[in-house]
């Protein structure tokens, strides 16, 4: 009877939101979702449980609804990272020639990673999404300098020996070409591992320093350029 019922159904939705509850409880600090979420768990946890699956509907729209309040608190900072990171990529595109072959394609998966954000139904999948836009700029950064760099280098006048009577001096001149630095883009998360900093006295403040003045430096490449992005 249970499998051939309504029962089923809405059994099968309640593990479907409790599974969501589970993946992000790690982020919830609510106490009416937790409640409700032990409500729903005491029923499933039952070896009989069929006389009680008739109160888990009204349980679960409670869930929805309180989850779904959450998921719009939290998507505003989540939302406010991705536009800061898209108005960045912005700022550092105005003036390049790359611009108008990477504008385009920048704000498109500025737009698909916003799209996400607000589709999202799980908290945790919601708290990553900060961590994804950061990448994606990171990511666009270097893409920008790197396109810069070959259209730049693509316009280069390209020099001439100088020629007598169609032929090549005996003694042509010798062109250098300065050497251009190459330029990389890091994000501060990925140098500085450390998501607190514990100050008690000035000491602390030296030994943080230092550290991560120690992971600075070994970033640093040969004719290389770092950027680091906070």
């Amino acid at each position: 009877a249970f499998f051939k019922g309504d029962q089923i159904d809405i059994w099968n939705r309640a593990i479907r939101l409790i599974k969501i509850y589970d993946e992000s409880k790690t982020f919830i600090v609510n106490v009416e979702i937790e409640s409700v979420v032990s409500e729903v768990k005491a029923i499933m946890k039952k070896a009989t449980p069929y006389s009680e699956i008739r109160k888990i509907p009204e349980l679960l729209d409670r869930y929805t609804d309180l989850y779904g309040s959450l998921l719009s608190e939290m998507e505003v900072p989540v939302l406010t990272s991705i536009d800061e990171a898209r108005s960045r990529v912005v700022e550092e595109l105005e003036g390049k020639e790359c611009k108008e072959s990477l504008y385009k394609k920048s704000m498109d998966r500025f737009s698909e990673i916003t799209e996400k954000a607000k589709t999202c139904n799980n908290v945790a999948v919601l708290q990553n999404i900060k961590v994804e836009a950061d990448a994606l700029k990171v990511r666009i950064l270097n893409e920008i300098m790197t396109e810069e760099a070959r259209i730049l280098a693509s316009k280069l006048p390209i020099s001439q020996p100088v020629t007598n009577d169609d032929h090549v001096a005996e003694n042509p001149p010798v062109y250098h070409q300065p050497k251009v630095k190459s330029q990389k883009t890091v994000s501060i998360k990925s140098i500085n591992s450390e998501a607190t900093w514990r100050i008690e006295t000035e000491d602390d403040i030296d030994r943080y320093i230092e550290s991560l003045k120690h992971k600075i430096k070994q970033s640093i490449v040969k004719d290389t350029i770092l950027n680091i992005e906070f």
